[in-house]
């Protein structure tokens, strides 16, 4: 049978090590989503072709006045929103986006709608 004092102890380490586990797998959540890629909803059936990698991709906070129609809706994950703009303008291109719209900006995820011009 244990003292007082080491049953303290006890309590003490596996206090420590849950505090541990739980950095470690907040530190690992954080790691996987500065490497996930960028998610794409489609709002139509139209595909289109991809843009170069240098294309510009225009990036919009309000809509634009161009006419235009909207191809799907792109939200990244990870920190910071640099990355995560990064993430999505590379997704905008892929399935043949002119530009972006800002929708929504959180702490740790950015959502932005893909958009082509008419």
């Amino acid at each position: 049978m244990k003292n007082k004092g080491q049953a303290w102890t006890d309590i003490a380490l596996t206090v420590v090590t849950i505090s541990l586990v739980i950095a470690v797998l907040n530190a690992v959540f954080k790691a996987s989503a500065l490497f996930a890629p960028a998610i794409f909803t489609p709002y139509i059936n139209q595909k289109f072709e991809p843009k170069p990698l240098n294309a510009e991709i225009e990036i919009f906070n309000v809509p634009p006045q161009k006419a235009y129609i909207e191809i799907g809706e792109i939200k990244a994950y990870g920190i910071p929103e640099k990355t995560r703009i990064e993430k999505i303008t590379k997704k905008a291109k892929e399935i043949g986006a002119d530009a972006i719209i800002i929708k929504e900006r959180k702490e740790d995820a950015t959502i932005a709608i893909a958009i082509r011009y008419k």
